[in-house]
């Protein structure tokens, strides 16, 4: 049951963090065009710091649910950090949609997901191990 939770409020916080950071980031792409509109050598930065944001906040996020997993987990963190972070990053590959795209790329996105999921986990469970 301990197990069940502990993938429950990861998986969850994962999902549910991650579509209000995407809804955030749809409000910060509006402002970004009439960011454009005024200023249009902004532009050539645009895909860079968008990029760059939007992996440190998914990185963030995915370490973050691991690290919520192992404070509930409490043991086989690094299993249960693994089925949060393969579950989680498989939803979001899987609402792509088109299934014949399957790039090196997202290959990239579920491997970084599931090993900041685990590093996040692994970072509690050095702060469990300390404490006994």
């Amino acid at each position: 049951m301990q197990y069940l939770k502990a993938f429950l409020a990861g998986f969850f916080f994962i999902v549910v963090f991650g579509l209000c950071i995407q809804l955030a980031y749809m409000f910060l792409a509006m402002a970004y065009i009439d960011l454009v509109k005024a200023f249009p050598w902004v532009v050539i930065f645009g895909g860079y710091v968008s990029y760059l944001l939007g992996f440190i906040v998914y990185f963030l996020l995915m370490a973050t649910g691991g690290f919520l997993t192992a404070s509930i987990a409490k043991k086989n963190i690094v299993l249960m950090c693994f089925i949060v972070g393969i579950s989680s990053t498989g939803l979001s590959v899987l609402s792509l949609g088109d299934y014949s795209e399957y790039t090196v790329f997202i290959l990239l996105f579920v491997v970084s997901g599931v090993l900041f999921t685990i590093a996040g986990g692994y970072y509690m469970k050095k702060g469990i191990d300390k404490h006994h």
